[in-house]
């Protein structure tokens, strides 16, 4: 779907929110992709140096609309700020928004 959305309708890159058209599980309020660093791994999984080729991998963070609205009015820094207070259980399709 990502690589669908980046090629055929917008490009995608860092910190870029991406609508899907539906919650990413049943009964999930999340129905945005928020495009960002695997903060919970750090840069061992970030970067791929190999040879001469340098990857970088992001994330597909799933958000909801409220979070797409805030990272809008008050940037992607201080939606993530409000995960890391929340303790975001990034992997829960059923949690809360924080904000």
């Amino acid at each position: 779907m990502l690589a669908h959305y980046h090629r055929f309708e917008s490009s995608v890159g860092l910190n870029h929110i991406v609508p899907i058209g539906d919650s990413w599980a049943a009964g999930s309020r999340c129905d945005r992709l928020l495009i960002s660093l695997p903060y919970p791994y750090g840069p061992g999984l970030e970067w791929l140096r190999t040879g001469d080729l340098i990857l970088q991998f992001l994330w597909a963070l799933p958000i909801t609309p409220e979070e797409a609205a805030f990272a809008n009015q008050q940037g992607v820094e201080s939606l993530e700020q409000r995960f890391d207070e929340a303790k975001l259980r990034y992997w829960d399709p059923l949690r809360q928004s924080v904000v």
